[in-house]
């Protein structure tokens, strides 16, 4: 649900009339919710309690900073 609203928010926001650092800023959160998946399916799919331990952590982590990145793009 998530990645399909996240894709209906890009189809509709005009790039255009963004400024670079809007754009920067959309890129970086984009890399970090990419990061934010492949952590959490790693964490998902390990038997290891290391690989658990850090995948859970960075998935946590990574998809608090993603949702700080799109505050700060809704609020700029």
């Amino acid at each position: 649900m998530l990645l399909a609203t996240g894709i209906w928010n890009l189809a509709d926001s005009s790039f255009d009339a963004r400024g670079t650092d809007w754009q920067v800023t959309l890129f970086v959160k984009l890399v970090v919710v990419a990061l934010s998946g492949a952590s959490a399916a790693t964490h998902a799919m390990t038997a290891d309690r290391v690989v658990l331990a850090v995948g859970g952590a960075v998935a946590g982590l990574s998809s608090i900073a993603a949702l700080c990145l799109g505050v700060q793009l809704t609020f700029g």
